[in-house]
């Protein structure tokens, strides 16, 4: 935004440098009439290079790069709800590499575009060490890896952030019958991540341990994932060996 449309609209107070024609340049001191601060670096009248803009009814804040009046490059904003977004910005949304962390301690870090994850990414499930790691369209995931904390793993395709359609499913935590099975999932199974709400973890028995400090599946737990995996595929192919 110019100096002139500013002057239109009630620029508030400013303290800082200004340049020969008085327009707003170096660094300065913005509050807004709505109590919006901004305090960092202008350039002809427009916000460029450093600063901090804090919203004063919504206690958002952000602290970062800017070009041309708007977010551009690298910085953080802090949400109301204590989310946090750290990574490249352009024309005021998340665009680039980043990494936000949601409330519930969720994070999602990969690749942004137009305000929403788009490319490479990885969502971290913070309640259960889950992960979701592969290709995402407008803010979900179409392609990749679910990964389980017991090893286990889901690669193939994704529907509303949930297994769909072609994909196989490893077990390297068996030992007899290590195993991968191959098929087609038609009934999804959740992976879970709504970020805006906190989930409380249930308790967990005491695993017993190898001499590695590993965690030793109980022989009706495995029954169990494989069980429900296998459930889970309406075309299963004849499990084969891991080489």
């Amino acid at each position: 935004m110019s100096d002139s449309e500013e002057e239109v609209t009630n620029i508030g107070t400013y303290e800082g440098e200004r340049n020969e024609i008085g327009e707003r340049h170096g660094k300065g001191k913005n509050v807004f009439p709505n109590a919006d601060e901004f305090q960092g670096m202008y350039e002809k009248g427009v916000r460029s290079g450093e600063g901090q803009y804090t919203w004063a009814y919504l206690g958002v804040k952000y602290n970062g790069e800017y070009s041309n009046g708007k977010r551009n490059g690298q910085g953080t904003m802090t949400y109301t709800n204590s989310s946090v977004y750290t990574g490249q910005w352009e024309d005021g949304a998340r665009h680039g590499h980043g990494t936000y962390t949601y409330p519930n301690g969720d994070v999602y870090e990969g690749e942004w575009e137009k305000g929403v994850p788009s490319g490479h990414g990885k969502y971290t499930i913070a309640r259960n060490k889950s992960i979701l790691e592969g290709t995402w369209v407008r803010g979900r995931i179409t392609d990749g890896d679910y990964r389980f904390p017991d090893g286990t793993f889901y690669r193939g395709e994704f529907r509303m952030n949930q297994p769909f359609g072609r994909g196989e499913y490893h077990f390297p935590q068996l030992d007899a019958d290590e195993m991968i099975v191959k098929g087609e999932t038609t009934e999804p199974n959740p992976p879970e991540i709504e970020p805006e709400e906190d989930e409380e973890e249930e308790e967990e028995e005491e695993e017993e341990v190898d001499e590695n400090g590993e965690p030793v599946p109980k022989p009706e737990k495995v029954k169990e994932i494989k069980d429900e995996r296998m459930r889970r595929m309406t075309t299963v192919f004849t499990p084969t060996p891991r080489r």
